[in-house]
């Protein structure tokens, strides 16, 4: 049988995904798990990004499951788990928030970016 006629079946038996469909769709899914484990969110990101969706810590709290003390620890300078990071990222991105990187550009919509500290 030849790589492309070879196909998995999932549960449901209508439903089929060919070998390519599936290396396609893992590529993706690893490459963006990649981007976000590479990603750590900085306290001042936190901020932006609830203010830009006008949430308070208390409405973050309630979406991640995380405490709105943890939040306010976190956001003043205090540590975070690694697992908790993400969480948070992949809250801000599912509501519409893009995060950058120093010196990245990305295309989208209205946004806040700070200065380097060597250019102010």
């Amino acid at each position: 049988m030849s790589s492309a006629a070879r196909v998995l079946h999932c549960h449901d038996a209508s439903q089929k995904i060919s070998y390519s469909q599936l290396a396609r769709l893992s590529f993706f899914f690893n490459s963006q798990l990649a981007k976000i484990e590479s990603f750590m969110l900085k306290p001042s990101q936190c901020r932006a990004a609830r203010a830009l969706l006008d949430w308070t810590q208390k409405d973050l709290a309630e979406k991640t499951s995380i405490s709105a003390v943890s939040i306010r620890a976190f956001e003043r300078g205090g540590e975070m788990r690694d697992s908790n990071l993400r969480l948070l990222t992949l809250t801000f991105e599912a509501a519409g928030i893009t995060f950058q990187s120093e010196g990245e550009i990305t295309d989208g919509g209205i946004g806040v970016r700070l200065r380097s500290q060597d250019r102010q």
